[in-house]
């Protein structure tokens, strides 16, 4: 079992005599260095041993490590630091205070000692660094013979010196940017991935050893790094893990990565999770139809296709079917109760509905061709009993599905948003078309969500609409309105039971039936979806206090009720929020309207923010990311699979469109500071 409070050891020899061309001179001094590397440790419940090799302790510290490292099960970090050198055996020895080497100074001996006891130990797990000259020379010879628990850090290769302790600020300097948020670790993993801790801390040994203007020693972190998934390491504790987090990691590990928005947005996965189902208000007509559609003939019509604006809701129509119908959802246990509540508030026609047939569905935000037909044999292969097809070719994926007994229901969700939009609709979704036509038979159902705000991607529909044997288009922007307004203050109460459960039943009324009125109204913005403005505009009214406070300044905020996704945003931005200044703000969203696929770590959002976007100089970025009160709610995470870092994105396109055309100052061109 991993040690609750693990154990490090720093051994330093640093008061020595090194002789350089028949003078002596003492080596620098590194306390600072080491203070602050054994404090950084102490952040994650280490207990630190240093021992200092002295003029009277010469030797004997070095036999403690030794000792220490077959003995003490807790230990899991060795740290030396001072002067190495080449002995005449062609090992690596610490330099020890009284200048002669011997057997107990030979650090290949202490490395390849730790090697062994991790490796007839499964319970071991040790990170050797070595910051000393030529410290290559004690990890070289290791070669392919590592254990899978032991990782080794030399400051420089054989015949290279080190420079002023950096080797070891710069992995003090990691240590802390992980618990300072600067690197937002997977809450849901115990320990940090020796993968992330690497490349952290070779950043900041880069920039230590460009400050000095010099070229960084080529420095070596050895590990089983190509070992795929990367053995769990339990050396450095994750800050930011919860138990609840780890349960949901282990629940969407085995869901398809372009099915994980649903979960986010549906289930409020790891973001809003105590709310689920909230989303499902309203749109009973549209999910009627579309459990009639499920439940009937599949030669009857092959094609549904959802559009309206940003934020209308499409997303939430489709999630209701991929959430109940699919079956790599439906076989997770710790999501059945939700699930259930979705059940419960569907119509008839959906609510006990189960799928004839395979399923699949992708969310194709910023997702290339290859991808979503990569992800939909991912999906079917252990639905349609042949072999699915080698690659991820069109031909070869239509080919395949037709063979099905029962045609499979594919969903594909934000069309609009994907890359190349035209190419997948004309060449895969139309294919799949007229490959039902060729047979005189549907090959799958297919359900299609997008936008259709301009001529361009209304004819993309016309053209997939032509190729169908029957098909159906849902217009949600289309809706009466005093459908609109019924759902909308349905789904506003339950909002603010969420986020505002003291406030008056009065106040709450009010609120939710104004509100509902404006943007159910013939003039409201089309151009933006009612449920998502209405749900963040409840949350603006949240943290500006104004449900609490109630009287005039709701009135206030109620005679200027935006009506778009834009407006309800410039509103907030408009105003600071526990110390982050609008500027900031804006800054940050700005960074993330231009994360590219699964989002942005917090490095580069600062960054972003700082030098391009002209944030002020007391941005604190990861307060405003983490902060759950703040800029988060217009925010998604997913996590690097290769480093176990958090990504940041901005929850919907139309936010990032938004900002990436207003990035600085609101529409009307004037910064608000």
């Amino acid at each position: 079992m991993p040690p609750d409070a693990p154990h490090a050891v720093i051994l330093s020899s640093l008061k020595v005599q090194v002789k350089d061309g028949g003078r002596t001179f003492p080596l620098l001094e590194f306390d600072a260095q080491i203070e602050g590397f054994r404090d950084a440790l102490k952040q994650y419940r280490y207990t630190v041993r240093w021992d200092r090799l002295t003029e009277h302790q010469d030797i004997e510290p070095l036999k403690a490590v030794r000792a220490l490292i077959e003995d003490n099960q807790d230990l899991r970090i060795v740290h030396v630091i001072g002067h190495g050198t080449e002995g005449v055996d062609r090992f690596l020895h610490l330099v020890p205070p009284s200048g002669t080497t011997c057997t107990h100074t030979n650090l290949n001996a202490l490395c390849q000692n730790a090697q062994t006891v991790c490796a007839n130990d499964p319970q071991r797990d040790l990170l050797i660094i070595l910051d000393v000259c030529h410290a290559g020379t004690a990890v070289d010879r290791l070669g392919l013979e590592q254990s899978d628990q032991v990782w080794f850090a030399a400051a420089a290769t054989p015949g290279e010196g080190t420079l002023k302790g950096h080797f070891t600020t710069a992995f003090a300097k990691a240590l802390k940017d992980i618990t300072d948020g600067w690197v937002v670790a997977d809450p849901g993993r115990e320990y940090i991935k020796m993968s992330l801790l690497r490349e952290v801390f070779a950043e900041h040994f880069q920039a230590l050893m460009a400050a000095e203007g010099v070229i960084a020693p080529k420095s070596k972190f050895l590990g089983k790094w190509t070992t795929s998934p990367e053995p769990e390491s339990t050396v450095i504790p994750n800050p930011r893990y919860t138990p609840e987090a780890k349960e949901r990691s282990r629940a969407r590990a085995g869901i398809d990565p372009a099915m994980r928005e649903y979960l986010d947005a549906g289930l409020d996965i790891g973001h809003f999770h105590d709310r689920v189902g909230r989303n499902f208000t309203g749109r009973g007509s549209i999910l009627d139809r579309l459990g009639t559609w499920l439940g009937g003939e599949p030669h009857r019509s092959e094609l549904q296709i959802v559009t309206g604006s940003a934020g209308v809701g499409k997303s939430t129509v489709l999630g209701a079917i991929v959430l109940t119908q699919h079956p790599h959802i439906d076989r997770v246990r710790s999501y059945q109760t939700a699930i259930r509540t979705l059940r419960r508030r569907f119509p008839e026609s959906l609510r006990a509905l189960r799928p004839a047939g395979p399923v699949a569905a992708v969310h194709a935000r910023q997702r290339r061709f290859e991808e979503i037909v990569g992800s939909f044999i991912e999906q079917l292969r252990t639905q349609i009993r042949t072999p699915p097809p080698d690659v991820r070719d069109h031909d070869a994926f239509i080919a395949w599905i037709s063979r099905a007994p029962e045609p499979p229901l594919l969903i594909l969700d934000a069309l609009d948003e994907s890359i190349n939009p035209p190419h997948i609709s004309d060449t895969l979704l139309r294919g799949l078309m007229q490959a039902g036509a060729q047979r005189g038979r549907p090959v799958c159902r297919l359900l299609v969500a997008g936008r259709n705000a301009d001529a361009d991607q209304r004819m993309m529909f016309t053209r997939l609409k032509r190729s169908a044997l029957g098909s159906n288009e849902y217009d949600l922007d289309g809706t009466p309105p005093e459908e609109l307004r019924k759902d909308l203050t349905d789904f506003l109460l339950r909002e603010f039971d969420t986020v505002a459960p003291g406030a008056s039943a009065g106040t709450i009324d009010t609120i939710a039936e104004r509100t509902a009125a404006v943007l159910s109204a013939g003039d409201r913005d089309s151009g933006y979806g009612a449920f998502m403005v209405a749900a963040l505009f409840a949350r603006y009214l949240n943290r500006a206090g104004l449900l609490e406070d109630g009287g005039d300044a709701v009135d206030r905020a109620l005679d200027r009720i935006p009506r778009s996704l834009p407006g309800v945003l410039e509103m907030d931005l408009a105003n600071e929020h526990l110390g982050s200044s609008p500027q900031d703000r804006r800054a940050v969203l700005a960074a993330l309207a231009h994360a590219k696929g699964t989002g942005m770590p917090v490095s580069v959002v600062d960054l972003l923010g700082r030098e391009v976007f002209e944030a002020g100089p007391h941005l604190d970025t990861v307060d405003l990311l983490t902060r759950s009160t703040d800029v988060k709610v217009y925010l998604r995470t997913d996590v690097d699979p290769s480093s176990g870092e958090v990504l940041f994105r901005l929850f919907h396109q139309g936010l990032a469109d938004h900002l990436a055309k207003h990035p600085r100052n609101p529409p009307s061109g004037r910064r608000v500071s």
